[in-house]
């Protein structure tokens, strides 16, 4: 961690507008196994350490471990996350000094041209970081945020407990129905959290993310939905629909593989999202609006590679996807469209996932794409 960066476990601080110190339920390091030869620092810094009196250096594998916690305890009352990290220390006399984290000596051994996912974040990793805890139906959320978003989280705060409700109105009350919300302040906040490149991802407003499933306990350990800086131009009601979507998939992350289509999984968050809003449909997919309008209505849901985030082919993949979503809701019923998610959800290849929409709607894959096709030249006149 960074000088200044640890979160408090004594009292929170004043109020300020974002909220208080982050008080976790539980913080712990301990070192983690390591095969293969020990890291030293070289180079002008171990020059500099030896010439400071360091008489040994070392980069350790460690394991962080916590769990939130919030503005107080219990707050979310999370199960306890698992992030490895790797720290840097120098000898001197009896004593070992930290000196940071293990970037101060790269692993020779790892090829620079190769490709790693960005290591997941603790929360403090970047300074400035506040809580909010806010009564839902499944218990404390907490809203944590980084300087420069006090707006957003003014929003946020306002509209959480509202879309815990309206998703549940859908789901149903079998998920968790609290949430972690990060507010980010900055793309390189955004990028960390959901690693992700900086830069790959400037056009999301929000990304929902997760340590790991305990298959066994049928529990999600560490689910945070992130707001990206973009999220602090959105209108209040606009907040609401960002949180209905990604609270959707904190709901149906234990029902849905890994594999499950993407005009299935973005398409019902996105319906859920905009549900109860009274908006014109060429204001929910105005570029789907302007193909159909050109007497291009299109011909088949869209593939995963469509959703490539930050480009036109994206923005269409999403907002047909929301309309398809839309019409089975208003042809078949919410409750079709519920249980046609929870059997393409399952995921594998296409002819299980054709058979598991038929299963659900009572129509194969071709009738329904065909009854999609009619139901959007209605909507466009």
């Amino acid at each position: 961690p960074r000088s200044g960066d640890r979160p408090s476990s004594s009292a929170p601080a004043a109020t300020v507008p974002r909220g208080s110190n982050l008080v976790l339920r539980t913080l712990q390091y301990r070192l983690a196994p390591s095969a293969g030869p020990e890291r030293l620092i070289g180079g002008e810094l171990g020059v500099r350490l030896n010439d400071a009196g360091a008489s040994d250096t070392w980069v350790t594998p460690i394991t962080a471990s916590y769990a939130l916690g919030g503005a107080a305890r219990p707050g979310v009352d999370e199960p306890v996350i698992d992030v490895p990290q790797e720290l840097a220390v120098a000898r001197y006399g009896d004593d070992w000094k930290l000196l940071g984290d293990g970037s101060l000596a790269p692993d020779e051994s790892v090829d620079p041209t190769q490709e790693v996912r960005p290591p997941e974040l603790v929360p403090w990793a970047f300074g400035g970081l506040l809580a909010d805890d806010v009564p839902t139906a499944g218990g404390t959320s907490s809203i944590l945020s980084y300087p420069g978003t006090d707006r957003t989280v003014a929003k946020v705060r306002d509209q959480l407990a509202p879309a815990v409700a309206a998703v549940t109105a859908f789901w149903g009350d079998a998920w968790v129905r609290k949430a972690v919300i990060q507010v980010t302040g900055t793309p390189e906040q955004f990028a960390g959290f959901t690693r992700t490149a900086p830069g790959e991802t400037n056009a999301a407003a929000a990304a929902t993310v997760f340590s790991r499933i305990d298959g066994g306990a049928k529990t999600v350990i560490g689910q945070r939905v992130v707001l990206a800086p973009a999220a602090g131009q959105l209108s209040v009601a606009g907040i609401g629909v960002v949180l209905r979507h990604e609270l959707t998939h904190v709901a149906t992350r234990l029902d849905t593989a890994d594999d499950a289509p993407m005009w299935l999984t973005e398409g019902v968050a996105e319906y859920v999202g905009r549900r109860g809003t009274k908006v014109d449909f060429t204001d929910v997919a105005p570029e789907l609006s302007a193909q159909i309008a050109a007497g291009d209505v299109p011909k088949a849901l869209p593939s995963d590679k469509d959703f490539s985030v930050d480009t036109d082919a994206a923005r269409l993949a999403y907002q047909s996807s929301w309309s398809f979503a839309t019409f089975v809701a208003q042809k078949y019923g919410e409750d079709k469209l519920k249980r046609m998610y929870l059997a393409v959800a399952q995921g594998g290849p296409v002819a299980k996932t054709d058979a598991a929409l038929a299963g659900a709607l009572g129509v194969d894959r071709a009738t329904a794409v065909a009854q999609w096709r009619t139901w959007l030249g209605k909507q466009v006149r």
